[in-house]
C-alpha cells in the first residue's frame, strides 16, 4: 500500500523515478540495503534520519515539504514493524 500510494513514479514519494526498484519487493531490498527500512524503527520515517521530504529530509528532489496523511501512514506501517508485506 505504502510502494502504490507514496513511493512509486507519479506519488509524492516518486522514489521509482530516480532510484532502482520496478516493485514494492526491489525497492524495499533498495532501502533495506541502505538501512531506511526493517525493524520497528526503520530510520526512513524518522525525523532526524529520513530521506523522505515530509520528514525534513530531501527526497524527492523539490518535493513536498509535510505531507500530514503520508507522515500518519508510513509511521503506522514502522510501528508495526516496517516490513515488506
Amino acid at each position: 500500500m505504502l510502494f502504490n500510494k507514496y513511493l512509486t513514479i507519479g506519488t509524492i514519494g516518486n522514489c521509482n523515478f530516480c532510484h532502482p526498484g520496478g516493485s514494492p519487493s526491489q525497492l524495499y531490498g533498495y532501502l533495506q540495503g541502505r538501512g531506511y527500512v526493517g525493524g520497528a524503527n526503520p530510520s526512513l520515517t524518522s525525523p532526524s534520519k529520513s530521506c523522505l521530504s515530509w520528514y525534513g529530509g530531501n527526497m524527492p528532489q523539490g518535493g513536498p515539504t509535510s505531507n500530514a496523511q503520508a507522515t500518519t501512514d508510513m509511521n503506522a506501517w514502522a510501528a508495526a514493524g516496517g516490513q515488506n508485506n
